[in-house]
């Protein structure tokens, strides 16, 4: 009996001590899935892929890329690319067929800074709660068929620079993996807004 209770006692002291060095955990590679809201692409979806260095930890450093992406009407995606010679957006979708249509997608690579300000009074928490900013690259693309005002077919392409900001927050749930939530505001050549899910491995 003596000895279950001290391995008992030993058990329960390696999960506490595990889980202090799961939150001093320097690597963080996160993957977001949400909803976007913006002034050309409209309500769109929106995907986030982050990786995040702490060597304090309350501060790191952080590069990521956002994808958007508007599905055509009834969810359908229209294939198009750019054409080499003259620069024109093309596609092989019959877009006098589809009346008031628009499609796209836009691609965003940013570098920023983290700041968690819940480890400053707890370095051991489980609890994430990032403040995360930077600057970065956008690249957007978007399609519309409007036969209403005599274009079959328009097509834009924008590149420019933009600031973004994202509130993240995330429970360590079980050794390496964080589940939560996420807003992100992306501000270029016009402001988007974001929510959704968040998802970490933390090394």
């Amino acid at each position: 009996m003596r000895h279950t209770h001290l391995l008992l006692l030993v058990a329960a002291l390696s999960l506490g001590l595990a889980a202090q060095l799961q939150a001093q955990q320097r690597f963080h590679a996160s993957l977001d899935l949400g909803v976007n809201n913006g002034e050309h692409l409209g309500a769109s979806l929106q995907a986030i892929g982050a990786f995040t260095y702490t060597p304090l930890p309350y501060l790191g450093v952080q590069i990521r890329f956002d994808g958007y992406e508007l599905p055509g009407q009834g969810n359908r995606y229209i294939f198009f690319w750019k054409n080499p010679v003259d620069g024109t957006l093309r596609t092989t979708t019959d877009m006098d067929a589809l009346p008031k249509l628009k499609t796209g997608m836009a691609r965003f690579i940013g570098l920023g800074v983290a700041f968690m300000p819940i480890a400053i009074a707890r370095p051991l928490t489980r609890n994430i709660l990032a403040i995360e900013a930077g600057v970065g690259y956008s690249h957007e693309y978007m399609l519309r068929s409007d036969p209403d005002n005599n274009q079959s077919l328009y097509g834009h392409e924008e590149t420019s620079f933009g600031t973004f900001a994202t509130l993240r927050y995330r429970y360590r749930i079980w050794e390496h993996v964080s589940l939560g939530g996420y807003a992100n505001c992306l501000l270029n050549h016009s402001l988007q807004l974001g929510l959704g899910i968040s998802c970490s491995l933390d090394i």
